[in-house]
């Protein structure tokens, strides 16, 4: 266990500001979920070097379990975005997390297996 006198002296860092204005783009998808599947919105921000800075997602309806599961993971990935983490490294983490029974099938033969799955393949797209 850490002694507390260290844990005063630690340097924490603390992220990048959010700019005033930012371009964000929103793909529409559908996702797994339970039985069936639900419509999901994933919104990336971008900052004025074209880098991906935010990262939001609705999925459910407002207060669902899902709802609630999908803002805690795009709040913590929005601030890793402010510290500097590569959006790559979120794809990676985020990518083949299952959620229901069977995966939701999108255009051109896109399988997404749950909404952290669809957001690091909208996340890899928008890094093509």
């Amino acid at each position: 266990m850490a002694d507390t006198e260290q844990l005063k002296d630690k340097q924490y860092i603390e992220p990048n500001p959010r700019p005033a204005l930012l371009k964000s783009q929103t793909t529409a998808i559908e996702v797994p979920w339970g039985t069936g599947v639900t419509k999901a919105y994933v919104t990336l921000s971008f900052d004025s070097k074209g880098y991906i800075c935010e990262v939001f997602a609705t999925a459910g309806k407002a207060g669902s379990e899902l709802q609630g599961m999908t803002e805690a993971a795009c709040r913590a990935g929005s601030l890793l975005l402010r510290f500097g983490v590569d959006p790559k490294h979120l794809a990676d983490a985020w990518a083949g997390i299952q959620s229901g029974s069977a995966p939701a099938f999108a255009g051109e033969g896109e399988k997404y297996f749950s909404v952290p799955d669809a957001i690091a393949k909208v996340i890899r797209k928008a890094m093509e």
